[in-house]
């Protein structure tokens, strides 16, 4: 029995190497094309420079995986001219799901080309772990990789974006000062405050989301009022202290005296948490 398990981990461990050959011996043969200086000049049909650095792809995170692990649709060389879109789900679904309801991948899903994908914030065929200092989302260089669209005023003005020159504003702010000046790495950046999964607050035991999708609160009939005439008490950004709870009844105070009268507001006052709160 011993003798068999060691020969199924000798085989696998061959598997293993000989397709990591074989993975190697393929991404050479793709080199010999997308290294080439005029290939830079060459766009894909989803508007993608074809040119590659094949040494920056070799020290990326994909590059054990070679280029046909992405690129499936590839089964003989010279390939089609137009190749599927990656699909990235393909092995990091979670991550997909999260960017499928983020604002870029909204956007993204009714053909926005603007919105940025996977590639327009990690990289095509660099993509270094966030740890690495030459990642494009390491802390301290995140916020040119978001300047990258969001430095572009004629990109802002296009998508009614409220702040135009996000990027310039970051870095004059005590906060970009501190990250992009003086390397505190701790200092909060773009998706401290931006990325939905790190929104969030714990209340009653109960894990509470404090995303909220700006174009959806556009449209609201609240759009002019403005965040903090509702959360009062804000006086600095970003805001260490909890805002004051709502009250509805500064604006509606008729609807507010109705609602205290109700059995909702009775239930909620004896600790009912599950009553319909305003």
């Amino acid at each position: 029995m011993h003798r068999v398990l060691t020969l199924l981990l000798v085989c696998a461990i061959f598997t293993l190497l000989f397709s990591f050959a074989i993975s190697a011996q393929e991404d050479a043969k793709c080199f010999e094309c997308h290294k080439k200086p005029e290939f830079a000049q060459k766009m894909s049909s989803h508007g993608k420079s074809l040119q590659v650095d094949e040494k920056g792809f070799s020290a990326s995170s994909h590059a054990d995986n070679g280029c046909i692990s992405c690129h499936s649709d590839i089964n003989k060389l010279p390939h089609a001219a137009k190749l599927k879109p990656v699909d990235c789900a393909e092995c990091h679904e979670d991550q997909q799901k999260v960017y499928a309801n983020s604002i870029h991948g909204k956007k993204r899903a009714t053909g926005d080309k603007d919105a940025a994908s996977c590639a327009d914030c990690h990289t095509a065929h660099t993509i270094k772990p966030v740890k690495d200092p030459t990642s494009s989302i390491y802390p301290l260089n995140l916020p040119r990789t978001c300047g990258r669209c969001h430095a572009n005023t004629e990109m802002a003005a296009r998508h009614d974006i409220p702040v135009p020159d996000a990027f310039q504003e970051y870095a004059k702010s005590v906060h970009g000062k501190e990250l992009l000046e003086g390397g505190l790495l701790i200092s909060a950046s773009c998706d401290d405050c931006h990325a939905d999964s790190k929104l969030k607050m714990t209340r009653n035991g109960e894990e509470i989301s404090l995303f909220v999708d700006q174009s959806r609160f556009n449209e609201s009939v609240h759009s002019r009022s403005g965040c903090i005439t509702c959360h009062t008490g804000i006086y600095e950004f970003p805001h260490k202290k909890r805002p004051e709870p709502i009250a509805c009844g500064t604006c509606h105070n008729k609807a507010d005296l109705e609602y205290k009268a109700s059995i909702h507001a009775k239930s909620r006052s004896q600790g009912g948490t599950g009553a319909a709160f305003t």
